[in-house]
């Protein structure tokens, strides 16, 4: 899987269930804000949440498996692929198998 975001050092500390309690934290501040708050404050904390999602898959990625992620991730472009959601010719990093 490709990333946009550098590792953090939560990776290393922090377990899957712990990550995902920050990623619900961050949501709840994008929540605060809302649609029609600040929106350099929405899209900065929506980037702080894009950046915790990621960190959650690598803890999956050291957890589980690297395979394990990008097979999720291609079923899920394959099932928004198929609800014609896809426009253009993006693909998944890992392949399209889902095992």
């Amino acid at each position: 899987m490709n990333y946009a975001w550098p590792e953090t050092k939560f990776v290393n500390k922090n377990n899957m269930y712990q990550q995902f309690d920050h990623v619900m934290s961050e949501i709840d501040e994008v929540n605060e804000i809302g649609p029609c708050g600040d929106l350099n404050r929405l899209v900065e904390e929506l980037m702080d949440l894009h950046h915790s999602l990621e960190t959650y898959f690598r803890i999956l990625e050291r957890d589980i498996s690297p395979q394990y992620v990008c097979r999720r991730q291609a079923a899920v472009l394959r099932k928004n692929r198929d609800r014609g959601y896809c426009v253009g010719s993006s693909s998944a990093d890992c392949g399209e198998e889902d095992q």
